[in-house]
Order: structure tokens, then C-alpha cells, then sequence
């Protein structure tokens, strides 16, 4: 795949890091949670979540997701789908920690909001890109607006 392509998915999740994550309970019910999200150059999405929540649990049993990133100011939207998996390897931790600790906000009293319950210890995860789909709207032209960028692995 084009690595401007793939450079620009990154880049645009790391200037947007927050992210709703879109996963499927044991009954076959969608579920959408907020969370923060980081990726590095070369479209390694990495997170971090707690071993004792329902959307952990979720994506062991069904390990395909899907990402929906938004940037109000530029009416822009990146929907991503792919496999979860956990993080165990050391040095894919230390990377992945790397990644999620470059992770900007816009509050000044930033925590991650997993850090403000107890559910147990933290788990790194990493989405393996299968699809996104980076989509622009245009405000000046109604019928035609939008351009995209499209990423398939």
C-alpha cells in the first residue's frame, strides 16, 4: 500500500486520538465506547483498556472492531476496521507504550478515563489494520462534497 497513504492514516490518528470503539457482546449486540487511541508511522493502532471490563471481554470472544475518529474542525471522520489483539511480547509493549504515551489531549487535567475505575490490571492492545476509510466534507459544494482516502491491507 501507498506509504503516503499510510502516513497520512497514522498522522491523522495521532492529531485525533480520540476515538469510538465499536465491538460485539456474546448475544451478537453492537457496543460503542470512548476511548484514546494512538498509532505510529507505520499504522499500528495501540490502546490501552483494563482485563475486567465489559469491552475487553467483548473482544476476546469477537476480536474484530471497528474505530470511528472524528475532527469536528475539519469535518473530517477515519473508520477503521480490524483485529484486536493483546500486546504480551516485551518489545512490542515497549513500543506500543511509546506510541500511547505521545497520545495529545485538550484538557489540562488529562487522565485516561480506563485510569478512574478499578477493572482490574491494564492490558495493551493492538488493532491490525484490515480497512479505513478517511473521509473529508466540504462545505462548499452540497452534492458532491467529500473526498476519501482508502487503505486496505
Amino acid at each position: 500500500m501507498n506509504n503516503d497513504t499510510v502516513s497520512t492514516l497514522s498522522q491523522y490518528i495521532q492529531d485525533n486520538p480520540l476515538a469510538v470503539l465499536s465491538t460485539i457482546d456474546s448475544d451478537g449486540n453492537p457496543h460503542g465506547t470512548t476511548l484514546y487511541v494512538g498509532s505510529d508511522a507505520n499504522l499500528n493502532v495501540y490502546f490501552l483498556t483494563k482485563s475486567q471490563t465489559p469491552k475487553y471481554e467483548f473482544m476476546r470472544n469477537h476480536p474484530t472492531i471497528a474505530l470511528t475518529f472524528s475532527a469536528e474542525d475539519h469535518q473530517t471522520t477515519l473508520q477503521l476496521t480490524g483485529t484486536v489483539s493483546e500486546v504480551t511480547a516485551p518489545d512490542q509493549g515497549a513500543q506500543a507504550f511509546q506510541v500511547i504515551s505521545t497520545i495529545r489531549h485538550k484538557t489540562q487535567d488529562f487522565r485516561l478515563p480506563i485510569s478512574r475505575f478499578e477493572a482490574g490490571p491494564y492490558v495493551i492492545l493492538k488493532v491490525t489494520v484490515e480497512r479505513a476509510a478517511l473521509t473529508e466534507y466540504e462545505s462548499t459544494n452540497r452534492i458532491d462534497g467529500t473526498s476519501k482516502i482508502e487503505y486496505t491491507a
